[in-house]
């Protein structure tokens, strides 16, 4: 008789994101962002090569968060990403984008978009978490890099989108006052009138020409984000809502 079919827990980092983050900057220091082969990968790391279960773990974790890539068959190629961290000009950059690697993998992100203000009890992840597929011993592995990973990035104090004017995308049109879209507010209009501002460093201010002569100025911060885009979309579905078309 057959054995039965082994349940498999769905993909998640085994390593928490601190730990990715500080082994991906020691192969970054030797490969920089030039792919090398994965064995090579391996032995940065202190590996005897990419076979050991251990290292192979590690991998899993460092590519699972986007810390890593696989530009060919056999070869890793550490992320812009992790340079643009490693040079970070100050704490907001880097706090981007350490939000962005804990949102990449898809249990992870799952989570933080069920539980968008703060976690519940460790007793009602895990429920969410076998009712996501992983086997109870995986599921509590899979709860203790996750919360680790969420303290470590401050997700709940220090999450971007907390009231940056400086990383907020702004839409401006001319004539009009200043429309800024916090993206906290997705799904209703909080408007803050401000007077029309010069561009600031780092933004791309894309011109967008509207009908009757008009044209608004699409300001987009740096980094930019998938999410950004619905933010910005619910801001002018909102507006368009509660005010008549010019």
């Amino acid at each position: 008789m057959a054995d039965p079919i082994r349940q498999r827990s769905p993909n998640a980092p085994s390593s928490a994101l601190e730990d990715v983050i500080s082994k991906t900057l020691v192969v970054y220091d030797k490969e920089h962002r030039q792919p090398a082969p994965v064995d090579a990968v391996a032995k940065d790391l202190g590996y005897k090569d990419a076979n050991n279960g251990a290292a192979k773990q590690v991998l899993a974790s460092m590519r699972q968060f986007g810390l890593l890539g696989r530009p060919k068959e056999g070869y890793l190629a550490v992320s812009k990403e992790v340079e643009d961290y490693r040079y970070a000009p100050d704490e907001r950059m880097k706090s981007a984008i350490l939000i962005t690697w804990l949102k990449t993998p898809k249990v992870f992100s799952e989570l933080l978009s069920e539980f968008p203000t703060q976690l519940p009890s460790d007793a009602s992840l895990l429920h969410k978490l076998i009712g996501m597929g992983f086997m109870p011993s995986t599921a509590h592995q899979c709860l203790d890099v996750f919360k680790s990973s969420v303290t470590f990035a401050k997700y709940y104090t220090l999450e971007p989108h907390n009231s940056r004017p400086d990383t907020d995308a702004v839409l401006a049109v001319e004539g009009d006052s200043e429309l800024i879209a916090d993206s906290r507010d997705v799904g209703r209009a909080n408007q803050v009138e401000k007077p029309i501002a010069v561009s600031a460093a780092g933004h791309e201010r894309v011109p967008i020409r509207l009908k009757g002569g008009r044209r608004a100025y699409l300001e987009v911060p740096s980094p930019f984000y998938e999410g950004d885009k619905k933010t910005i979309s619910a801001m002018l579905d909102a507006i368009a809502a509660d005010e008549d078309e010019l």
